[in-house]
Order: C-alpha cells, then structure tokens, then sequence
C-alpha cells in the first residue's frame, strides 16, 4: 500500500513540475535575422514569406522578445490555421484566440513544446495581408 501512495505521489510531483510556468528565450531560439516562413492551413497549405525588415517581421520580432515569461510545458497536439516557423522552430496560432503554442528543438536536441495564454487576437497582424 506504501508503494501505491508513493507511486500516486511521485505522479502528482510530475504532473505539477510539468505544469509550472516556464521562462523561453524565443529571440536565442529563433534568428531574428532570417526570414520566417508562414503556412496557412485552412481548405489548403498556402505558405507565405515574412521577409526580413518587413512590417509583419518586426511586429514578430517585437512579440517574441516581449513574450518571455508564462508558458507552459505542453504536451497536447495542437492544430491552428497559421504556423509560424523557421528551422527548427513552429508557433502555431488560430486567429482570434488567446492561446498561442510554440514548439522546437533546443541546443540539447530535445524536442520542446509550451503554451501560452495571450489577449484575445494578440498576433491576429500574422493573418492580416495587404
């Protein structure tokens, strides 16, 4: 019986530790020097370029150097209409939401994935095209 309340124990800790909020440094995990790729997936993949020194690049940029703090270790499979990435890096968004879910590989070759939750449209700029 001690080893079933140490075992319910042990798992209480992971579930805890795994739902900690977690601080990422998103401009060391992306290279804001490179351009983005943006993929539209609705009734079809539509991928689009977020070019260097563009208006949408630098709102990007700007979002995730403010947005260090408050995500959550995640392991949920998330589906979005846009994805935002670049290499190794994805932020997968649904216009209009208040959540946002970053995935990547880190230096350690570990894939990561985090939530975050975000005013209401917050990065609704990635689904506005001129």
């Amino acid at each position: 019986m001690k080893k079933f309340y140490l075992s319910i124990f042990l798992l209480t800790c992971v579930f805890i530790f795994n739902s900690c909020n977690s601080d990422l440094e998103l401009n060391k995990i992306t290279n804001q020097n490179l351009p983005f790729k943006l993929t539209l997936i609705d009734l079809k993949l539509e991928k689009l370029s977020i070019p260097v020194g563009s208006e949408k690049h630098m709102r990007l940029i700007e979002w995730l150097n403010k947005n260090n703090v408050g995500w959550k270790s995640s392991v949920a499979s998330y589906h979005a209409k846009l994805c935002v990435s670049q290499k190794n890096f994805n932020l997968l968004y649904n216009p209009g939401s208040e959540g946002v879910v970053t995935n990547f590989i880190d230096h350690k070759k570990i894939s990561r994935q985090y939530s975050k939750k975000i005013k209401k449209g917050e990065l609704d700029f990635l689904n506005e095209f001129e």
